[in-house]
């Protein structure tokens, strides 16, 4: 009988002990609006992603940290599948990419690890699964930021052969194919990220090349070619994705002098002021968010950031997802 009472009460203290843990949200649960989706199957980072048509297109990155890759790749949202497409014809990683008419233009990055820079404009043409070689940019640069604005595939600064951050403002015309220089950044810098409100491109963070990282805010008018600066970051950082979602822009992870970042932000234009997001689960750098139907596609990057000089550890091939309507 004494057995019988004890072994209840200590369930009844197991039970209670239970209850009085916290219930962190696990991605994917109600209460979270982060899940984690079919991984790609090469971890890699330095890769710069593209949404078109309920599809995300991924080329080349960082793989096994020291290679460039060649290789091209699909992602259907519906059902989670990968598939592979025509290689790039000269592997990259830390590049820029952008989806105008039917084409992917695929902008500079290094190759051969991190020892060489491409000055080059690729094409993929996404109704022939071919590629070709347009007019290259001003120099070679990795690590740019780029956006498209009424026809015109806008680039910011990058990592200038061989070790400097650049302020440089370079416009591509598809139509005539050729680069046209416009006024430089206030702030010169590489891996900072860049989305579209209204007619002005906001290009936000980045860093110089010793890892010293920003926490600016500026935007380029393309109608009047002049620079505007807005309110900080919250913190500073580089290596972040932004994406612009119902007028206001969304900021994930990065890192913050050598420090990886799962935190998000959001940024509304109309009161100039920043508020938080739900972090995600996995800490990401490196890589670029893509709105697809009702999510948010972070794919792939770094997640650790030692100190010291090696190069960045800790890639990875998953797929995290922000739900929408869960915002």
């Amino acid at each position: 009988m004494k057995s019988t009472r004890l072994i209840f009460g200590v369930s009844i203290i197991f039970v209670l002990l239970q209850c009085s843990q916290p219930n962190e949200p696990k991605p994917g649960s109600v209460e979270s609006p982060w899940t984690l989706l079919s991984p790609m199957a090469t971890a890699r980072s330095g890769i710069s992603p593209v949404g078109v048509d309920g599809n995300i297109y991924v080329f080349g990155g960082l793989v096994e940290f020291t290679f460039g890759s060649h290789a091209a790749l699909v992602y259907n949202c519906e059902n989670q599948s990968w598939s592979e497409l025509a290689d790039l014809p000269v592997d990259r990683c830390e590049h820029s990419a952008v989806v105008l008419g039917p084409k992917i233009y695929v902008i500079g990055g290094f190759h051969t690890g991190w020892r060489a820079y491409n000055q080059d404009l690729l094409a993929y043409n996404l109704d022939s699964n071919s590629w070709e070689t347009l007019a290259p940019m001003a120099s070679h640069f990795g690590q740019t930021a780029t956006a498209v604005f009424d026809g015109k595939i806008y680039v910011f600064g990058g990592q200038l052969y061989p070790i400097f951050a650049s302020n440089i403002t370079q416009v591509y015309d598809p139509a005539a194919d050729t680069w046209e220089t416009k006024r430089p950044m206030p702030t010169a810098r590489c891996h900072a990220a860049a989305a579209v409100i209204d007619s002005l491109i906001y290009v936000m963070g980045g860093r110089v090349y010793n890892g010293d990282c920003f926490s600016v805010n500026e935007a380029y008018s393309p109608l009047s070619d002049k620079w505007y600066t807005f309110k900080e970051l919250p913190e500073e950082r580089a290596g972040h994705s932004l994406v612009s979602v119902d007028n206001k822009l969304w900021l994930f992870g990065g890192h913050s002098n050598k420090k990886m970042l799962a935190t998000c932000r959001e940024y509304d234009p109309a009161t100039n002021g920043w508020s938080d997001l739900e972090s995600m689960k996995w800490p990401r750098h490196s890589t670029s968010a893509v709105v697809q139907n009702d999510k948010i596609y972070v794919m792939g990057g770094t997640e650790i950031f030692p100190p010291g000089e090696n190069d960045f550890v800790g890639i990875t091939n998953t797929v995290q997802a922000f739900l929408l309507k869960n915002k």
